[in-house]
């Protein structure tokens, strides 16, 4: 998929630098493309702000579907911040990580115990998802 460059300015969001006193670029983590033409791209901005801020899950593209998983069936052509449903004042959706006491298979069986987790975004044909990883 092409990402113009009126797409690309707002993704390259800006993010104020304590540190340089000036505003810096928001470093893009982690995009995934639909084979049915919806994005799915995280921007970690907390990188350099001492864990202050977090991964923001932007969603742009076909949405014929609810594929955004913002709640309507309009596209979008623009990079938009995902906002939670559960919360009427609409904050932004953050990408969380997390330390898991126990992991079980499907099966119900511990299968790894004291590990970090970590959500990620992925797409599909007509769809989205959010799920934990393990990235211990």
């Amino acid at each position: 998929m092409y990402i113009s460059e009126t797409k690309l300015r707002h993704l390259l969001r800006t993010k104020d630098s304590d540190k340089l006193g000036r505003l810096e670029p928001i470093t893009p983590e982690e995009i995934v493309i639909s084979p049915t033409g919806h994005v799915l791209l995280a921007l970690n901005s907390s990188a350099e702000s001492s864990g202050i801020g977090g991964r923001d899950l932007m969603v742009w593209g076909r949405n014929h579907d609810s594929e955004l998983g913002n709640g309507k069936k309009g596209s979008l052509a623009v990079p938009t911040v995902l906002q939670t449903s559960s919360n009427d004042d609409g904050e932004r959706f953050m990408l969380k990580s997390r330390s898991a006491k126990e992991v079980k298979d499907v099966h119900g069986k511990v299968w790894k115990k004291n590990v970090k987790v970590e959500q990620h975004a992925a797409s599909g044909w007509k769809n989205s998802v959010v799920y934990w990883k393990i990235v211990d």
